[in-house]
């Protein structure tokens, strides 16, 4: 499944916009969060649940080189031209940044999408599972919902990890992690 685009009706709709930050280092992504947190045209930016890097011991953010901005396709435009937010860049709907490319295959993540994200891996559950393999995680499978627990209310795809039931929860191109250890009366089809 191919990530949703904006087109010219829908520009000054507030939606989440994936943009990779060029060049990027943990610090670097926090300084561009709390930069983008005082943004008057950013309702909220999000940056993904921070992981302990084994080597070092010091925290990263789960997904280095993304943040998620909740902003208006026109006021993104705008805030890409300030100079201390040259290192943003678009993420296409191709899934990689193409200069080429119309405006309008900007990739967006729906409102629903991203609340089920946000719930799955800010739950700091051991039954959470960061996904390397991103063709598996986007390859069809059920729609499925979870009805209870932790997890309640998640929809993600169905899918089998080492012979174990996991529900996947994907920002398409993006990042997807799957969740572990459900009950199968806790998981009923999507509608």
């Amino acid at each position: 499944m191919s990530s949703p685009t904006a087109n010219s009706s829908d520009d000054n709709t507030v939606r989440w916009y994936p943009v990779r930050i060029f060049h990027s280092s943990a610090k670097r992504q926090r300084n561009l969060q709390e930069e983008l947190d005082k943004e008057e045209t950013v309702v909220e930016t999000y940056v993904p649940l921070s992981l302990i890097d084994a080597e070092t011991g010091k925290t990263a953010p789960a997904l280095l080189n993304y943040i998620f901005v909740r902003i208006t396709l026109d006021n993104l435009k705008e805030l890409k031209e300030a100079p201390k937010y040259s290192t943003l860049r678009y993420v296409m709907r191709s899934g990689r940044d193409d200069k080429y490319q119309k405006v309008s295959d900007i990739a967006y993540i729906p409102d629903h999408e991203m609340m089920n994200f946000q719930q799955v891996i800010n739950s700091l559950n051991e039954q959470v599972e960061y996904i390397q393999n991103s063709d598996f995680a986007m390859r069809p499978g059920q729609k499925v919902k979870i009805t209870d627990g932790t997890f309640k209310g998640v929809e993600g795809t169905l899918k089998s990890i080492k012979k174990h039931l996991c529900v996947i929860v994907a920002l398409s191109g993006i990042m997807a992690v799957a969740i572990t250890g459900i009950h199968r009366k806790f998981i009923v089809p999507a509608e």
